[in-house]
């Protein structure tokens, strides 16, 4: 309400978050706002399909990925609005104080060597450049090359995904143009790319409708496993000085620049929960804090995944 006040908004437009914590946040900020007259309007932006458009036929969201995905498939998709060409600022708006955009060592982290990754800008720029970069090149050797650590074969868009610097509309659409001239081996590097979007709205669905999750085995049965919980072991993950290298790499890669490739966070959580018999809930926990592409329903998936407590265990 002070923030409407001092720029005397009339009206307040917002992207829509599925998570539970956002969920509370906004339907609360809706209703004051609300009582104090100023129009309130969410949108859907995050995702090409929001949690309800997709379910089964009784009526209930699905809990395996693939039939989610064959049905994700067949929908049309809304295309991204035309970018404006000019920019009305008004006179009030300008005087408003602005903070520069942060560099990522700002946040205590490195940049990642020998990457094309603009991380130290986090704007639209960067991230319309590095999917440019992703669809000349990367794209057509996606499903080959992707689950290789060593090599930079994967889109690292992800960061501007989330926090919105990139619309979801943009990249499905620019890949279908990419998909519509391959041949043989391009189209399915292609298709694999596709279904990691859908894995991403799968995963924002299965959050939503069952908020538990955050802090629970997706079934009951999964929360009668007998973690060890060793702190001593657990702190050495976070460190990476296990002992296997691997595992240890990717962890001083997370702790240096705030990202890990993909396949890795599946291989350390896998060996914090199946090895080291640590609870899911530790990993999660400290990749939340370390990510710097944080995504609260992926980040939940994939340990519910690699623990074997989630939708499909």
């Amino acid at each position: 309400c002070q923030v409407a006040q001092e720029t005397g908004a009339e009206k307040l437009f917002f992207n829509r978050d599925y998570t539970p914590d956002a969920r509370k946040r906004d339907e609360l900020v809706s209703e004051v706002l609300s009582r104090h007259g100023v129009f309130v309007h969410a949108c859907k932006d995050l995702v090409l399909h929001e949690p309800g458009e997709i379910m089964t036929k009784q009526r209930t969201p699905y809990a395996v990925f693939t039939p989610y995905r064959r049905v994700w498939q067949t929908l049309p998709k809304d295309r991204p609005f035309p970018q404006p060409t000019e920019w009305i600022l008004f006179d009030r708006l300008k005087e408003l104080p602005s903070e520069p955009v942060p560099t990522v060592e700002a946040f205590g982290r490195n940049r990642p060597m020998g990457t094309e990754w603009e991380m130290e800008q986090f704007g639209e720029r960067a991230a319309r450049k590095r999917l440019q970069q992703f669809l000349d090149r990367d794209i057509y050797t996606y499903k080959e090359k992707r689950d290789i650590p060593g090599v930079n074969a994967t889109s690292r868009l992800s960061f501007a995904l989330n926090i919105g610097t990139l619309s979801i509309r943009t990249v499905y659409h620019r890949v279908q143009e990419v998909l519509a001239s391959a041949r043989g081996e391009q189209v399915t590097s292609i298709e694999a790319f596709l279904t990691e979007l859908i894995w991403r709205e799968f995963y924002q669905q299965v959050l939503y409708f069952h908020p538990h999750t955050t802090n629970h085995a997706y079934l009951p049965q999964f929360e009668e496993v007998a973690w060890e919980n060793k702190k001593d072991l657990f702190v050495r993950w976070c460190q990476g000085e296990t002992g296997y290298p691997i595992v240890d790499a990717a962890m001083k890669q997370l702790n240096e620049t705030g990202w890990m490739h993909n396949r890795l966070r599946m291989i350390t959580a896998s060996f914090l929960t199946k090895d080291l018999l640590v609870d899911w809930r530790w990993g999660m926990a400290y990749f939340a804090q370390q990510l710097i592409d944080f995504d609260e329903a992926a980040n939940l998936g994939g340990w519910q995944w690699s623990a074997s407590t989630g939708t499909d265990a």
